[in-house]
């Protein structure tokens, strides 16, 4: 009876302790994933500042670095601040990565009104292949955008269908000739609420005589060949 007893606890504490181990194994940490940016091109070696989840970073430029980003999801926005140096403005490179790739690439220029997103020829100041980014920066090719389109919002931002007959309606600016075959508004769901073919439309925010909610929407633009999509405020 002894012999029999001692084996039975051996046999428990056996199995309490593997518990725990799986147990404590169960936990995941958050995904890496890791951007390669070049900017041998940077001009005299100047800093460029890398914006992502809450954090803003400043890296001196000159060859390839890789940054590890901890917990990236698809809708996260990556920010990265190019230098202008002493003839030029600075320009932003905004992305998402989505399934291991940059996705949703286009620049953002603050002009006097506000900060837009703009089109313009991407290969003038940056090309990419899966996850490596590479910045062609120069005093010549980050000068302000001549031809440049944005959607007519408060601060670059929000748009106010509230009837105080500031930005009640939203619509497309254009300096310079762009081939616009459709734009779209949308849910963050993808759920499409406003579409048109129209450059020249003005859109009062109504879906079938009802404003739409408060909240952030997706926009996208088809520009040739070329999507310039980004994000918009509606506020009341």
């Amino acid at each position: 009876m002894k012999w029999v007893l001692l084996l039975f606890i051996v046999s428990a504490n056996c199995s309490f302790s593997y518990g725990i181990k799986t147990e404590s194994s169960a936990v995941v940490p958050p995904p890496v994933t890791v951007l390669r940016i070049n900017t041998d091109a940077i001009i005299d070696g100047g800093e460029y500042i890398v914006d992502v989840k809450e954090t803003t970073t400043s890296y001196e430029s000159g060859g390839i670095i890789a940054i590890e980003i901890e917990g990236l999801e698809e809708a996260d926005e990556i920010v990265i601040t190019i230098p202008g140096g002493e003839e030029g403005d600075p320009i932003k490179v905004v992305f998402n990565i989505i399934e291991g790739e940059i996705a949703n690439l286009h620049g953002r220029v603050d002009y006097e009104d506000a900060t837009h997103d703009v089109y313009f020829e991407k290969e003038q100041y940056f090309t990419y292949e899966e996850t490596t980014l590479t910045i062609h920066a120069t005093d010549q090719s980050i000068e302000p955008v001549d031809s440049k389109i944005y959607l007519s919002l408060e601060n670059g931002l929000a748009f106010t269908p509230n009837g105080d007959e500031a930005y009640d309606e939203i619509s497309l600016f254009m300096d310079g000739d762009f081939e616009v075959t459709n734009i779209e508004f949308s849910k963050l769901n993808g759920t499409v609420v406003y579409t048109t073919e129209d450059k020249d439309f003005s859109w009062n925010g109504m879906v079938d005589g009802v404003l739409i909610d408060q909240g952030v929407y997706n926009y996208s633009i088809t520009i040739g060949d070329e999507l310039l999509q980004g994000q918009f405020l509606v506020q009341y």
